[in-house]
């Protein structure tokens, strides 16, 4: 009998992950440079 299986392919899905944690640990650093940012000063000081 030739019956369908519906396995899911476990080897691929580890591959697929381990290839998005290495282009995540690659762009966080690139992402985390400094900006800065010229904040306007408040009128009132108590505010």
């Amino acid at each position: 009998m030739n019956r369908l299986s519906s396995d899911i392919n476990v080897t691929l899905m580890a591959d697929i992950m381990l290839v998005l944690l290495i282009i995540f640990m690659i762009a966080t650093p690139v992402l985390q440079t400094d900006v800065t940012v010229n904040l306007p000063k408040a009128k009132n000081p108590l505010a």
